[in-house]
């Protein structure tokens, strides 16, 4: 016979005769075994009303008795899982669940453990003082009940604004394994506290329907207890509140109903009869009704106004599940690389819930999960592979393999790195930049770009084998290196580092303006003029003078010589200063300068001898009575030839001439007793003179002296020998015959002999002056001997400024001075000319 078959009977008797009679038919059918019962479960939801708060209820008691009170409770009601409400736990009243294991751990020999819910009432903006924090929390024997974990549900859901769980407590769940009479069982709880009072009927209708759709979508069939304080506020009868929630109908389809109340004679709920057990506290407690039909217990509390709900739950033992889960479609491949991807598919069915998949690589198993995907990785390159899962549910049913998904992998990536850049070089190197070039390198595929390096920090990247680098610091020193990269991300080790140092700032700024001009050793054709040295960023490196607007010269000193100037003449001077960089300061405030007067002695040099002899006997003497020494350049002979035309082409003077010496030109044709005293010879055409030309001593283009009548034709001077009067010591422009003295042809006696010197130079300064043998009134003085051009004749001893004798010696005795008195000696040197030294 079958489970659930319908079988109809009947009886008929029949008699000797044959004759029968059929019997009334019964129907039966036969049940199924019954089945077995497991373990017993007491869980009990309880509002232990503000437990740890500074004054319980009204009523005025210690905290710990207010903890003795609850966990006297919690003893008596001898569960093995209590669900808490109002217990308080915040920073200003402390962890009032803490202190509640402690004491339910000091008074039981068993041992207890919790858990309690981080969202409490009204967090998002908590008052501790005035509003202490209600949380819900767990407390459970720790001999029953392991693998505890604890999570808050709905998170989603913001109460500040909305109307479910308006005051803040989500629902708050605690998973665990019950291990009773050798038996366990994982169960699944969650504690809620709704906002309480009848003006909140809607808001706790929404917060129950919302926890309903939380269940039915990812808890189905996983027999939750939801327990805790739904503050109803009538006796949830077939009219009442919670009936009008809507939980009880079938709104998961699963054929079963979504709850059961769970509470007074309901006992002994079958798992497979229900999808969630509701156990409810405070259905009427606190209301003007009576609710003893839902308690099994009845229990007598110490520590709240709110009765605790005991319920003991038999769990039975499952039936075996012997159907395995649907078999399994949708294989997808995704992120596929060279050795790995990421294999997905949907999630299929099962009549009571997959556990977990399978998965196969060419018919070999890879690995399980809980999910729909799974990372498969370790594969080689180019190569195609065969995938096909199976779902398992918990009872150990497999499905059927799914259909094959080949996957193929891509090719291997590219990990070889570009060779080392070598050959780095620097060209265009200015003060801020230049140009760095390296040469090309290699790769096993091909290398993309370049990467360089200054100091180590990145400076850019370039597809080129060079770079233009800016920005840098005059005369610095940077280093460089670069490296290669190819399309793989594979980059070489860095280059060799290349050096490179910038060339120094350009000068732009000018030197300063220089200052102070000051002349000195004025005379009639020249002076020195001086001025300090200026300033420049980088360094002066030279000075240009200037006389009236034209430079005259450049100096790398600060001063400069003058000369070719004409006497009693006023001439304008500015000098400016250059750097390195040609850059040029502003000219100088301008220093006037006037040229000494003419004084009688010579401020030229001069003709002094004249001869126009036999045949190639010609020769000149050239006289210096200026007192000083004289650079000839500058100075020219030229002829007029036969008093005709321009001056002829001039035979140029070289070197100097000091002093009261003579210069004498002899025509290199000339007698050996003309040329023995000569300085110079020459057969230049200035030397070519007949008697009847012209011949002038020129400086720089200005006539000096003149011998002859310039454009006459008239023989003043031929086959003789003409030599100046001793008293002429300068020249003549115009030819004057009484300042010559006549003599015969070829006379050459004295020719280079002729004394004009004139002593004008005073000796040096006499040193080293020191005092010995100093008595009360008298004392010895010595110094070191001056020199001179000529030779010192006298010194001339100063006392406090006045002269107290002249000696020839170089010491002097000193007498007629007063004791401890202090007096200033000082010394003068002359020479025969009258020269004194300062």
């Amino acid at each position: 016979m079958n489970q659930g078959t319908t079988y109809f009977y009947y009886v008929t008797a029949t008699n000797t005769a044959g004759t029968s009679a059929a019997s009334n038919t019964l129907s039966a059918a036969p049940i199924a075994p019954p089945v077995s019962n497991g373990p017993e479960l007491d869980v009990v939801t309880f509002n232990i009303e503000w437990l740890g708060a500074p004054s319980k209820a009204g009523l005025s008691m210690t905290r710990d008795q207010q903890l003795t009170d609850a966990a006297l409770d919690i003893l008596d009601a001898n569960a093995d899982i209590f669900a808490l409400q109002e217990i308080v736990i915040d920073p200003v009243n402390g962890d009032a669940l803490a202190d509640l294991l402690t004491k339910l751990n000091s008074l039981d020999t068993d041992t207890w453990a919790g858990g309690y819910n981080t969202y409490f009432s009204y967090w998002w903006s908590p008052d501790f003082n005035s509003f202490p924090a209600q949380r819900q929390a767990y407390v459970y024997r720790t001999s029953t009940v392991s693998n505890v974990s604890f999570q808050t549900l709905l998170t989603g859901v913001v109460p500040s604004g909305d109307n479910r769980f308006a005051s803040g407590r989500l629902p708050f769940m605690m998973s665990a394994t019950v291990t009773i009479d050798g038996a366990s069982t994982d169960v699944n709880l969650i504690n809620l506290h709704l906002k309480c009072c009848t003006g909140n009927t809607s808001r706790r209708q929404a917060s129950m329907q919302t926890l309903d759709a939380e269940l039915d979508a990812n808890w189905a069939n996983a027999n939750v207890i939801v327990l805790g304080d739904m503050n109803v506020a009538d006796n949830g009868g077939a009219n009442g509140e919670m009936a009008n929630w809507g939980l009880y109908d079938d709104s998961n389809n699963d054929s079963q109903p979504d709850y059961a109340h769970a509470a007074g004679a309901v006992q002994d709920l079958a798992w497979d009869d229900i999808d969630h057990i509701l156990i409810s506290d405070e259905l009427t407690d606190e209301y003007a009704a009576t609710d003893a039909q839902l308690r099994n217990v009845t229990l007598s509390t110490r520590s709240s106004d709110h009765d605790p709900i005991k319920t003991t739950l038999t769990l039975q033992a499952p039936v075996a599940d012997t159907e395995a889960p649907a078999t399994v479609t949708g294989l997808a491949s995704s992120n596929v690389s060279y050795d790995s991807f990421t294999l997905s598919w949907s999630a299929t069915t099962d009549n009571v819930g997959v556990a977990g998949y399978e998965v196969f690589q060419d018919g070999s198993s890879i690995g399980t999960t809980t999910g729909t995907s799974l990372s498969v990785t370790g594969l080689a390159a180019e190569t195609s592979f065969a995938y096909t899962v199976t779902a398992s549910d918990a009872a150990g049913n497999t499905s059927a393999a799914s259909g094959a998904l080949s996957v193929t992998t891509t090719a291997a990536p590219d990990t070889e790195a570009p060779t080392v850049v070598t050959g780095l070089a620097s060209t265009n190197l200015s003060e801020t930049g230049f140009t760095l070039s390296w040469a090309a390198t290699t790769d096993n595929v091909g290398v993309i770009g370049y990467e360089v390096f200054q100091d180590g920090n990145s400076l850019g990247t370039t597809t080129g084998t060079s770079l233009s680098v800016t920005g840098l610091t005059a005369s610095t020193t940077y280093a460089y290196s670069v490296t290669a990269a190819d399309a793989a991300g594979n980059t070489s080790a860095a280059s060799a580092a290349l050096n490179v140092t910038t060339s120094a700032a350009m000068d732009t700024e000018a030197p300063a303006v220089v200052v102070d001009l000051t002349s000195a050793s004025i005379t009639e054709s020249g002076f020195t003029l001086a001025w300090p040295a200026t300033i420049d960023n980088v360094g002066v490196i030279g000075y240009e003078v200037y006389q009236d607007g034209s430079s005259i010269g450049t100096t790398t000193s600060t001063s400069m010589i003058v000369s070719g100037l004409a006497a009693s003449t006023t001439y304008s001077y500015t000098v400016t200063a250059s750097d390195a960089a040609g850059n040029t300061s502003a000219a100088s405030t301008a220093l006037n300068v006037t040229t000494a007067d003419p004084t009688p002695m010579a401020d030229a040099l001069y003709f002094s001898e004249y001869i126009e002899g036999s045949s190639y006997n010609k020769g000149l003497e050239i006289a210096n009575s200026t007192g000083t020494s004289i650079d000839l350049s500058g100075y020219y002979v030229a002829r007029q030839v036969n008093g005709a035309g321009n001056w002829a082409t001039p035979f140029n003077l070289t070197g100097s001439l000091e002093n009261g010496h003579v210069y004498v030109i002899a025509h290199t044709s000339s007698d050996a007793a003309m040329q023995a005293v000569a300085d110079v010879t020459t057969g230049a055409d200035a030397l070519n003179f007949n008697g009847n030309d012209a011949v002038g001593l020129f400086f720089n283009g200005e006539l000096l002296d003149i011998i002859g009548t310039f454009n006459s034709s008239a023989n003043f001077g031929k086959d003789v020998t003409l030599r100046r009067n001793d008293n002429i010591t300068e020249g003549n422009t115009a030819y004057t015959t009484s300042e010559w003295a006549s003599y015969g042809s070829d006379d050459f006696a004295g020719l280079g002999e002729r004394s004009t010197f004139i002593d004008n130079q005073a000796p040096t300064t006499p040193l080293g002056l020191t005092a010995y043998d100093v008595l009360a009134t008298e004392l010895m003085l010595s110094w070191n001997a001056a020199s001179d051009n000529v030779g010192v004749t006298a010194y001339e001893v100063f006392q406090d400024g006045t002269s107290i004798g002249t000696t020839a010696s170089t010491s002097l005795a000193v007498s007629g001075l007063t004791g401890a008195t202090t007096y200033t000696f000082t010394v003068t040197a002359s020479d025969a000319a009258g020269n004194t030294s300062a």
